[in-house]
């Protein structure tokens, strides 16, 4: 297995996962979606508040806002408590949020919890904790996909006119040179067939590989893909030895279960 970073920018990366099964790669995927830890706001005590929205309505987009979780969280889950207090008219933003930790802060300063109108008050407290997604979407680190890599067979002596399968690609991955038609990048492709339309099944064939996956992955702010990443095969690695220890232990039960028979 390897994996081969291909772009990475801001909060998103693409890599290819070569040489690995399906089911890895669909672990892999289903991991960073549900079993990332990171920190969301989970309780939300509301000591005032005349505005309109109600405060089930205000503890709800608390709970959504992405907080940059520390390594030394995941390690050593630890509660984190926010405090705000505001009075209209003004606009409330995560950036009015006071955290216990200034470590601990929303990702983003500028998203709008509410409008407060003139004489309106909110005052509140709120407990962000450690959990994970698949016990609630709060807890969600990431969005992430990944399709089969697409492998891209030229026939070039059945090819009339190169040009025309090159002009063909949206994603402009097809070019000639020394007048044959070359592909430039497949991991780009889109598998879109318009190069199969424009030049013929015999003379471009579309497959897609069953053991290297291309992967994309978006994180939320909360932590860094890389992080995402190490803690995503860190939890896979787990399952897979409490996995094998209870395997043994139930070989070790039936050995012992067939010497009293």
């Amino acid at each position: 297995m390897k994996i081969e970073i291909l772009e990475s920018k801001g909060n998103t990366m693409r890599f290819i996962l070569s040489n690995a099964p399906l089911s890895l790669a669909n672990a892999l995927r289903k991991t960073l979606l549900t079993e990332i830890p990171c920190l969301a706001i989970h309780e939300v005590d509301i000591f005032e508040n005349s505005s309109v929205v109600f405060d089930e309505y205000i503890a709800h987009r608390l709970g959504q806002i992405p907080l940059i979780t520390p390594k030394t969280y995941i390690q050593s889950p630890r509660e984190v408590i926010f405090s705000l207090e505001a009075e209209g008219p003004k606009m409330v933003y995560t950036k009015d949020l006071k955290s216990s930790d200034p470590k601990v802060k929303p990702v983003y300063d500028n998203m709008p919890l509410i409008q407060l109108g003139r004489g309106q008050r909110i005052r509140l407290e709120a407990k962000a904790v450690i959990g994970r997604a698949k016990d609630h979407a709060k807890w969600q680190a990431c969005i992430v996909h990944y399709i089969m890599k697409p492998e891209i067979k030229i026939r070039q002596s059945k090819i009339k006119d190169p040009k025309i399968c090159a002009q063909a690609c949206p994603r402009k991955i097809l070019k000639v040179s020394k007048g044959k038609l070359e592909v430039t990048d497949e991991t780009k492709c889109i598998s879109c067939m318009e190069c199969v339309k424009a030049c013929g099944e015999d003379a471009i064939e579309v497959k897609h590989s069953n053991k290297d996956f291309i992967f994309t992955v978006e994180s939320f702010g909360n932590m860094k893909v890389k992080e995402l990443l190490n803690e995503a095969f860190n939890v896979l690695s787990q399952k897979l030895d409490d996995f094998s220890k209870e395997l043994k232990s139930c070989g070790d039960a039936g050995a012992r279960s067939n010497g009293q028979g």
